[in-house]
């Protein structure tokens, strides 16, 4: 059925939420049988809740994958490469929500200058953000070329770093304080006509003006009143953990506040190309848990094989993942490298991979954290290792 497609993301995702929340209320849903004894709803129940443990443990990694692809899928959804501008939407209108935002502040020497400059600086809403910083400035152009556009993003950026940290929240906890600080610029063009050149290749030309959009994003959003429309970089986030990600800020802010929700996404035909070969959208989301599953069978497979094959304190880099092999067990660590920095970040770890998830003694835990320090120091990465609240 057409319903049951993936490229229907949001629905699909509703379907395994609205699964999940039944497995676990079903327990206390046969409590609430009057007709059986209460002894035999104790009894029931319990037995129930035993199984959907049980259950909820072995689909998790299935439904987590499952649940990230629709993800994928429902972003992807969202795209758009150009939207028209909504009625009753004018240049005043926008820089009167732009004057809403934190305090205003003297631009830099850099030219071209904006013509309005905001910063504002909110508490982190999570122990993993140090705090929560918004700039946004406007430009205004008679005819936006290539050339110039760069100029106003020189000149964006040069502002930005400028009000970097400009406040801070000294009262933060000590975790906090390690976390990065989030920042969303927002570098808003008025533009009264595009260059046609550039016109063509606007909306990637502005994508690959943002980095990866995880703790710092730089979206700039060109008005083009001769034709009437707005370009942005609208590629949201996937997200599985509920990361405050900085372009998925920026996004929000453009769309909710800037231009207060008035986007038509409904009758926008101006599409992204799906660009994920590894996904059918047009697969069932029965085919879609069936496939997560093989894949995970077969990654088990494989990294079992890998550690079958490996020699005692053996460590083996692939994929973000380190291998090392303790004895005849094994176990396998994310690790994210930060080219910029020269440094690794290894994901906490207490349980054994292979041959089974038994528990690792904390001396074992050390000289594991050992190995893979003399692995990366070896290629001059300096290690981490993150803690649980990190």
């Amino acid at each position: 059925m057409q319903i049951f497609k993936i490229k229907n993301a949001r629905f699909c995702a509703f379907l395994i939420s609205l699964f999940i929340i039944f497995v676990t209320a079903l327990p206390f849903l046969v409590l609430t049988f009057d007709f059986l004894k209460l002894e035999i709803r104790l009894g029931i129940g319990l037995v129930l809740l035993i199984v959907d443990i049980f259950l909820l443990i072995k689909i998790f990694p299935v439904s987590f994958s499952t649940e990230l692809v629709l993800k994928i899928v429902d972003a992807n959804n969202k795209m758009r490469t150009k939207f028209d501008l909504p009625e009753k939407i004018t240049k005043e209108e926008i820089e009167k929500s732009v004057l809403r935002f934190g305090s205003s502040f003297e631009p830099t020497t850099v030219f071209p200058q904006p013509e309005i400059l905001r910063y504002q600086f909110k508490m982190p809403v999570a122990a993993y953000a140090k705090g929560l910083e918004t700039i946004i400035s406007t430009y205004s152009v008679q005819t936006l070329t290539n050339e110039e556009l760069k100029n106003i993003i020189k000149s964006a950026k040069s502002n930005s770093k400028n009000l970097k940290g400009k406040k801070n929240a000294f009262y933060l906890d000590a975790q906090q304080k390690k976390a990065p600080l989030k920042r969303t610029d927002i570098v808003i063009i008025f533009a009264d006509s595009v260059d046609t050149t550039l016109e063509k290749h606007l909306f990637n030309i502005i994508c690959k003006e943002d980095t990866d959009g995880f703790n710092e994003s730089l979206i700039p959003c060109v008005f083009n009143f001769s034709n009437k429309t707005i370009v942005f970089n609208c590629k949201w986030l996937p997200d599985a953990f509920s990361h405050n990600y900085a372009r998925n800020r920026d996004i929000k802010i453009i769309k909710n506040k800037i231009l207060e929700r008035k986007l038509d996404f409904k009758h926008n035909e101006n599409y992204v190309e799906f660009k994920f070969e590894d996904i059918d959208r047009e697969q069932t989301l029965f085919q879609l848990l069936k496939n997560q599953k093989n894949e995970f069978k077969n990654k088990e497979k494989e990294i079992n094989q890998k550690f079958k094959n490996m020699k005692d304190r053996e460590v083996i880099f692939e994929e973000d993942f380190l291998y090392i092999k303790m004895g005849e067990k094994g176990v396998a660590l994310y690790s994210e490298k930060i080219e910029e920095t020269k440094t690794v970040n290894i994901d906490t770890f207490d349980l054994w991979d292979y041959p089974k998830t038994n528990q690792i003694p904390k001396k074992t835990i050390s000289q594991i954290q050992n190995l893979a320090t003399s692995y990366f120091l070896n290629q001059g990465y300096a290690v981490k290792f993150l803690s649980t609240e990190e």
